[in-house]
């Protein structure tokens, strides 16, 4: 950041912006003057610029510049330059901004008599926001309330290339007659009615004796009103979570604007990436809109260049889709493979579900996979003995000859094997081998299988070696075969699992997933769910290989659903 002491340069840290305060005269004879405090902090988020400027009687005659340019929304504030009033010299206030084409959509020379969008500024006194328990001027129009706003439309621009339309405009009367008053002033774009803000900046005259700063949330964290943005919506409450974010300081995380005291949270437009706990409690609560959310972290595995990757946005109208919510979200639990999708959790692994291999010719079938893991978030002990119960593993597919989603593969889920992990040790100059559980560890009872398990075999420490760092209990289906991949447009996987004595619930993860395999044996990975909490009902872990952008016209959510077994 640049601070202009009386016209000298000093370089501050911590600001992404551009900032400059100076008076108008450009000469100062006396050795004290307006000072810039240092401050400390990250501000790079920081939304609303306040100058505070000590009260000197020379100020009533000159003139005051803030300008910057950090852009908002497609508008740079350039300069605004405040003349305070005194007994002989009204007060009056300029403003230059520019706004970015790009960003705005403006194609190029912009002509005010025929462009659908105009520009102008917007004033208003610190006082009227806060008795109006608004924090900023877009939150007050947005309110629908206009009063005591001091609206500045741009008549004509002053100047443009390519890439900008500056503008400029003067009022020579404004509410400023004493050092105690307190500015608000914001660019602002129209079009069609509805106003795009700039960033908001703050003029503060004042008697403190300190000289004036900048300020910002100690915290780095701003606290949002839900009743500024409440909204009825057919009958239901919700908070406005794009009202919100026009007036509040965020950046990528826009999980600020999603407070957990909302009733609901309308998301008119527009993608908003949140942390974990924020995805999980949207899906929870009421929601509505044509927007959509992202988890932050959401990163899928790209190295197999899978044309219909998973992209992480979740939209409004698919969260009552389960087999889209989970191409989404983070994993609810941890595993040998990856991470919990909570907040305070760092990511590392395979945090999200990811689509691999694409179903090229080059495969001629493909099966249902299965993975049980302990977590490594609870202290399972080695000697721990627990029941896991399995019901059927299945394939449903749809291809191009069928009209709908069918079974190509269902068996009765059986695991008998564990593995050790990491996975390469199978395949080391001197491997370790997995092993197969006796026949009385593995038992059928009514309609499902049951396996007899101790924490050992599930931890890895049953495997005598050191090389040894984990297990995993893996199994797979039944083949569903095909003459050539290309003819298969979609395959989803699930199985069915609990744990037989509720004291162990919680304590292992389960992941699903399809392996796909060429005549020649060739095999990869089609897919990856996310990792599944193994509880003590019963429950169906499934994923699928349908992107989102064959999802519309290849899935049929309630057909695979009832395939799968998860109804």
């Amino acid at each position: 950041m640049r601070i202009l002491r009386w016209g000298k340069p000093r370089q501050r840290k911590g600001y992404d912006g551009d900032a400059i305060a100076y008076t108008g005269s450009g000469r100062i004879e006396q050795s004290y003057g307006i000072v810039v405090n240092d401050f400390t902090g990250d501000v790079s988020r920081v939304k609303y610029v306040r100058l505070t400027f000590k009260k000197f009687s020379h100020l009533s005659l000159q003139s005051v510049f803030v300008t910057g340019q950090d852009a908002e929304n497609g508008l740079r504030t350039q300069d605004v330059q405040v003349r305070l009033g005194t007994e002989n010299t009204r007060a009056g206030l300029s403003f230059t901004a520019q706004a970015i084409k790009a960003q705005l959509g403006l194609q190029g020379t912009y002509d005010p008599e025929t462009a659908s969008v105009s520009f102008g500024m917007m004033i208003v006194p610190k006082s009227v926001l806060d008795n109006g328990g608004y924090a900023t001027i877009a939150a007050m129009i947005q309110s629908g309330n206009t009063a005591n706003v001091l609206d500045i439309p741009v008549q004509n621009p002053q100047a443009q290339d390519d890439e900008t339309v500056t503008f400029t405009a003067t009022m020579t009367q404004i509410p400023l007659d004493d050092f105690d008053t307190t500015l608000c002033f914001v660019p602002y774009v129209k079009e069609n009615g509805s106003f795009r803000f700039g960033k908001q900046t703050e003029c503060v005259y004042t008697t403190v004796a300190d000289a004036g700063k900048f300020l910002y949330p100690e915290s780095g964290t701003w606290a949002v009103n839900v009743e500024d943005f409440r909204r009825e919506i057919d009958g239901k409450q919700y908070f406005d979570v794009c009202a919100a974010a026009s007036v509040t300081p965020i950046g990528r995380d826009a999980t600020p604007v999603f407070p957990i005291e909302a009733p609901g949270y309308y998301i008119a437009e527009g993608t908003f990436e949140v942390d974990a706990d924020t995805m999980w409690r949207v899906l929870e609560y009421a929601h509505t809109g044509n927007g959509a959310i992202k988890w932050l972290h959401f990163s899928a595995e790209t190295y197999t260049k899978n044309p219909d990757q998973y992209d992480g946005v979740l939209p409004i109208s698919k969260m009552e889709d389960p087999l889209y919510v989970q191409m989404c979200v983070p994993n609810e639990t941890a595993s040998y493979m990856g991470t919990a999708g909570r907040s305070e959790v760092t990511p590392s692994g395979r945090t999200n579900a990811s689509n691999l291999y694409e179903l090229t010719d080059r495969y001629v079938n493909a099966l249902p996979i299965g993975a049980i893991y302990a977590n490594p978030e609870k202290d399972l002990p080695d000697d721990a003995q627990f029941t896991l119960c399995f019901g059927k593993i299945t394939l449903a597919a749809r291809s191009k000859d069928s009209d709908d989603w069918f079974i190509g593969s269902q068996i009765d889920c059986k695991p008998v094997d564990i593995y050790p992990l990491p996975w390469t040790l199978e395949n080391d100059e001197n491997p370790v081998k997995n092993y197969r559980l006796s026949d009385d560890k593995v038992v059928w009872v009514n309609d499902h299988y049951e396996i007899k398990l101790t924490g050992a075999d599930i931890k890895g420490t049953s495997f005598a070696d050191e090389r040894v760092n984990g297990s995993i209990l893996h199994f797979w289906g039944d083949f569903y075969r095909f003459e050539k991949g290309s003819d298969v447009l979609g395959i989803a996987t699930g199985f069915t699992v609990w744990v037989k004595e509720p004291e162990w619930a919680g304590y292992m993860t389960a992941a699903v997933g399809a392996d796909i395999r060429g005549a020649d044996g060739y095999c990869q990975q089609a897919f990856a769910g996310i990792n599944y909490d193994v509880t003590a009902q019963p429950r169906t872990i499934y994923g699928h290989n349908v992107g989102p952008v064959c999802y519309d016209a290849v899935m049929d959510s309630t057909a695979v659903q009832q395939l799968l077994g998860m109804n």
